[in-house]
């Protein structure tokens, strides 16, 4: 946390302990369980995981930062009605090359709809790439870019965008031992995504994609997508082998 600059780097234990307390909003250790291990992130479901151990501290950590970020952002209502209306309009935001340049018009299209839309890495013990969650009004998409790829990035984002439009109001986190949450509705949100990105008009389309990169980059043209969506999706329904073509991926590193 220290190194990611959430709070300030500590000698002593004792001012470790308080820095945490602070970052937290808590007093002690048992209102920080309470709080963040159940009630309050809604972890609760999640400590059925067999890992939920090692990983439920470093979860907590990852979402009260992302928590901290979201509070800056200032957003409309949060309106799952126009959310939804915009983002086939998002879209296009893939295209573009640098997340300098599109994470700005990200969210502050989002924002209009009452969402606030952050990006924060994962500490160590966190194998996060997602989280949902409406806290007073307001809908958090907490994104951890954690492949550094433009196909993945943006399939998560219109996951999570998929758990706040069809989900009841609670804490969806995306990591690698969600085995045990309600599998349909994982399903439903990765639909979601896949008919935001590639429209269901041109899956047959898509299906009969020829796989060289110049048909991929025109059909991802006219879709207006990036060519690493389209070879992702391609991946995905196994029409494409997970190493071919990865070199229309756009690659982001962090700043």
């Amino acid at each position: 946390m220290a190194k990611f600059g959430w709070l300030d780097a500590a000698s002593t234990g004792a001012d470790k302990l308080d820095m945490a307390f602070a970052f937290f909003g808590v007093s002690s250790v048992d209102e920080w369980r309470d709080r963040w291990l159940s009630q309050h992130a809604g972890l609760t479901a999640y400590r059925t995981s067999p890992v939920f151990a090692r990983q439920g501290a470093s979860a907590a950590a990852w979402l009260r930062q992302g928590e901290r970020l979201a509070s800056r952002i200032s957003t409309a209502q949060w309106s799952r009605i126009n959310f939804e209306r915009i983002l086939p309009e998002l879209r296009r935001l893939t295209r573009i090359e640098k997340p300098a340049d599109f994470i700005p018009q990200l969210q502050r299209r989002c924002a209009e709809c009452g969402v606030a839309v952050v990006i924060v890495r994962t500490p160590k013990g966190c194998p996060a790439s997602g989280a949902t969650r409406i806290r007073n009004g307001q809908a958090i998409v907490q994104l951890s870019a954690r492949y550094l790829r433009d196909d993945s990035f943006w399939f998560t984002f219109f996951h999570e965008a998929g758990h706040l439009v069809l989900h009841e109001n609670r804490l969806f986190l995306e990591w690698s031992e969600n085995r045990h949450l309600d599998e349909s509705e994982e399903r439903e949100a990765n639909d979601f995504a896949a008919k935001i990105l590639i429209p269901p008009s041109q899956e047959a389309a898509l299906s009969a994609l020829p796989h060289d990169y110049k048909t991929i980059m025109r059909f991802a043209r006219n879709l207006s997508v990036s060519p690493g969506i389209v070879v992702g999706q391609l991946q995905h329904r196994g029409l494409v082998p997970r190493e071919k073509l990865n070199f229309l991926k756009k690659r982001y590193t962090w700043g």
